[in-house]
């Protein structure tokens, strides 16, 4: 029986997959389809995976979906916040300015007090001069380890879903000693 296929290279794809689509402003709203990037990367990974597996190997099981689609989501963390730091250094705080602008044109619309309407502006114009900071980047960081990996898992379940052998598993045969 032949060994399995590494399990690092497929999830390296898959984490390329949702660090790309996380990071570019305007693609990373597809996230906000229920973290459809993320699930997609999961099973990129997954996909890759299961195109190494030859019928001589175990068939792709519940758990090379959850390892392939967690391991994804670690990579694209680190990966997400190279991207995010070259976006940044590109373009300066682009999200930020559009975010500031739209509450901007919302607060001057609303029927808020004034003087709570400044803070929050003042607040937000704060929050856009400082900038990257390590702290930000550390809490992205966090907070993408957290979600990438769980809804990574989530996309390694759906690929092992959709790619797993159709039809009565059978076992390879084990030789006998």
């Amino acid at each position: 029986m032949q060994n399995r296929p590494q399990k690092f290279l497929p999830s390296l794809y898959g984490g390329i997959v949702i660090a790309t689509i996380s990071s570019i402003p305007g693609l990373s709203l597809v996230n906000c389809f229920c973290c459809a990037g993320i699930i997609a990367g999961g099973i990129v990974a997954v996909y890759f995976y299961n195109k190494e597996l030859t019928p001589e190997m175990l068939p792709l099981t519940a758990g090379d979906g959850v390892l392939l689609g967690g391991l994804a989501g670690i990579i694209a963390a680190f990966l997400s916040v190279i991207l995010h730091l070259a976006v940044y250094i590109m373009f300066g705080n682009i999200v930020a300015r559009i975010a500031y602008e739209v509450f901007r044109s919302i607060l001057e619309t609303s029927n808020l007090p004034a003087e709570i309407a400044d803070a929050v502006e003042e607040a937000l114009r704060v929050a856009l001069e400082q900038g990257l900071t390590p702290l930000l980047v550390f809490i992205q960081l966090a907070q993408d380890l957290f979600l990438f990996t769980l809804f990574g898992v989530v996309g390694g379940l759906i690929g092992y879903a959709l790619f797993k052998r159709k039809g009565p598993q059978t076992q390879p045969a084990t030789p006998s000693t």
